[in-house]
């Protein structure tokens, strides 16, 4: 199934890591192929606590390399947002998380670690994506930020759109 959300058709399917598959759509008559190979989940050693007012190296094992891997932070009340994030090398297997890299004043904080892979066909991409995340404060483990919003913003970083 496919939804609009914000001028930006999306749908999701659960697929097997690492398997390529060939995906086929029709849109307004025009049809599209692509082949695209899922990303691994990658298995995050997150801090217990995160001190965010101190330098915190992560580390993280994953079978084999994504196309674009990045590490997200946010910190929030629920009415200030405020959010981070880290461009990594797709072989990159550890990252130090900047001391103050969000706010600390804010009570609820999460990290994230995506992979993704993409493929094109003429005007239309499919995205695969993966991973794992950690709360931190008050933050239940029902609350998860917007992971499409994130998609979204990572579709306008890579591909320079605004």
């Amino acid at each position: 199934m496919m939804v609009n959300y914000m001028s930006m058709w999306a749908g999701i399917t659960e697929m097997d890591e690492g398997q390529t598959y060939q995906v086929e759509a029709v849109i307004n008559e025009v049809d599209y192929s692509f082949t695209i190979q899922t990303t691994h989940i990658p298995i995050v050693n997150w801090p217990i606590d995160w001190t965010v007012t101190e330098p915190t190296t992560i580390s993280w094992t994953l079978a084999s390399n994504a196309e674009y891997q990045d590490l997200y932070a946010t910190a929030t009340d629920y009415t200030i947002w405020d959010e981070n994030y880290a461009d990594l090398n797709n072989s990159d297997r550890s990252f130090t998380i900047p001391a103050n890299w969000v706010d600390p004043l804010l009570p609820n904080f999460s990290l994230t670690l995506m992979e993704m892979n993409f493929a094109f066909d003429d005007d239309l991409i499919i995205n695969c994506m993966s991973f794992d995340e950690s709360f931190y404060g008050g933050w239940g483990r029902e609350s998860k930020h917007n992971i499409i919003e994130i998609s979204k913003d990572m579709y306008k970083k890579i591909f320079n759109q605004k």
